[in-house]
């Protein structure tokens, strides 16, 4: 039995199947962020990995927002009053929260 392969491999991540996400976020109390605006952008340094990043203002208050309790993709897209498109709105802010973990930001806590 063979499997069919696409003719071209596809690079894009919008191509992929959605990675399941856990339920709700939350950020790290313990992890006091350094942050200085630049260029309409902010500068944000993480002390725990020693990491420095460059994140837009949506960035700052998705971490702004996780710190005051745990949310899920679809709670912060509402409190942040982001596009009325949930179907845009949603993938888009559930990749930020998977990169966001991945930079050790944000952790996922259980419903």
């Amino acid at each position: 039995m063979s499997i069919p392969f696409p003719a071209q491999p596809s690079n894009s991540a919008d191509d992929l199947p959605p990675q399941p996400t856990p339920g709700r976020w939350q950020r790290r109390a313990d992890l006091s962020f350094s942050s200085v605006p630049f260029d309409g952008s902010f500068i944000l340094f993480n002390p725990r990995s020693g990491q420095t990043h460059l994140v837009n203002e949506l960035v700052m208050d998705i971490l702004e927002a996780l710190l005051h309790h745990p949310m899920d993709g679809r709670e912060l897209v509402a409190s942040l009053n982001l596009e009325a498109d949930e179907k845009e709105a949603l993938p888009k802010m559930e990749r930020i929260l998977s990169e966001l973990d991945h930079l050790g930001l944000i952790f996922p806590v259980d419903p």
